[in-house]
């Protein structure tokens, strides 16, 4: 027979790695504007994300310092609902 003893440190470890496995995690993400073809070099140096939540209301504000002729530039913005 398995001895209470070992049991009981089977069970804690058991539990331990669980919490463990279950605690949160960094996330990595990116917010902002890259600016450049597959093959092509960087045209934005910087871009500062604000973003503001107010009870219901989020507000989100985007500057960046592209330079480069406005056809190249496009800005997408992942939503939760349409």
């Amino acid at each position: 027979m398995i001895s209470r003893k070992l049991r009981l440190l089977t069970l804690c470890a058991a539990a331990g790695l669980g919490l463990w496995m279950a605690a949160p995690a960094p996330a990595d993400a990116f917010c902002g504007f890259y600016v450049a073809g597959a093959d092509t070099q960087l045209f934005n140096d910087a871009t500062t994300v604000v973003l503001m939540r107010d009870g219901q209301r989020t507000v989100l504000s985007m500057q960046n310092d592209y330079k480069g002729p406005p056809e190249d530039f496009a800005m997408v913005v992942p939503v939760p609902v349409v």
